[in-house]
């Protein structure tokens, strides 16, 4: 028997019975833009919680991604794609819908980045106003970093590895936001105005160390 009602995405409550539909979306070229399976919330509103796999398309009829929605949470591995056909971003998420795990690539199919993540469930009842460039939503954010990230160059060749400590730079070298004067470090997630690497040690940084990163490996 199927439940009353239904909290999705840690936001909405979907109550039972809503109206599940199939849906399709084309370019204006007549090509494929996106198709799927979602509940229907308010569609006078345009109000809907996805479920089950989801397809978007570059306009050049290109596969652009694959995602599979639980009652509107993500789940198991949804994977992204270069206009080309290579992997650009796969990302790997646990039962309850929280990422898990980060992989970019560059254009030319080589890897870019790696990490893992540990869900910090009370950071996200924070309120955000910007996220940074491997931010999904309000999924992947530097305060549930754990584990170790690696980053390559374009030519498959490791530039930079550090190791996290619930979201905390702790060794090795690891990749960072800088904020300017435009923002200052007490902006909460403004957006930064740039991405160095740096070296830690027992979760302080080495002075001297960074190296600037203006963008994130794989974009």
């Amino acid at each position: 028997m199927e439940p009353k009602n239904r909290t999705v995405s840690g936001d909405v409550l979907l109550s039972s019975p809503r109206k599940l539909e199939r849906f399709e979306e084309h370019w204006p070229n007549g090509k494929p833009k996106a198709k799927g399976i979602r509940f229907v919330v308010d569609a006078s509103a345009n109000s809907y919680v996805e479920h089950g796999e989801h397809r978007i398309w570059h306009e050049g009829g290109q596969l652009k991604s694959v995602t599979v929605y639980v009652f509107g949470r993500k789940t198991g591995t949804r994977i992204e794609y270069w206009p080309n056909g290579n992997p650009k971003i796969k990302e790997s998420y646990d039962r309850a819908g929280h990422p898990a795990e980060l992989w970019l690539y560059h254009e030319n199919g080589k890897m870019a980045a790696h990490g893992t993540f540990k869900w910090n469930a009370e950071a996200h009842q924070e309120f955000h106003l910007f996220g940074h460039p491997h931010d999904r939503g309000k999924d992947f954010e530097y305060r549930d970093y754990h584990g170790t990230w690696t980053y390559w160059n374009i030519e498959g060749a490791v530039v930079a590895r550090g190791d996290w400590r619930d979201g905390r730079p702790w060794s090795g070298t690891c990749r960072v936001r800088v904020y300017g004067p435009k923002y200052g470090p007490a902006a909460l997630d403004m957006v930064a105005d740039s991405y160095e690497f740096r070296r830690y040690k027992s979760g302080e940084v080495v002075q001297g160390s960074a190296i600037k990163s203006s963008r994130a490996e794989g974009e």
